[in-house]
């Protein structure tokens, strides 16, 4: 084993005369997060970004982000 210095990569490995880690899996499972890695902590970290999501109702139309959350957008013809 070896260590690529990044706190942002597990499973580090040899490959050649490199040393290179698996991205941490950063995903929140939240569509309405932009996910990534604080390469100084090594901690995951999310942050709200606008557009469109699916709130999983299919009852709604056009949902969208608003402060890091999916809000159900107009109401569909059921």
């Amino acid at each position: 084993g070896c260590d690529d210095g990044n706190p942002c990569t597990q499973k580090d490995t040899c490959s050649g005369d490199q040393c290179k880690g698996t991205p941490l899996p950063c995903d929140d499972k939240n569509p309405c997060t932009k996910d990534s890695c604080d390469a100084g902590t090594g901690l995951c970290a999310a942050t709200a970004q606008d557009g469109p999501c699916e709130d999983g109702s299919p009852c709604t139309i056009a949902d969208v982000c608003v402060k890091g959350k999916c809000l159900p957008g107009a109401g569909a013809v059921c």
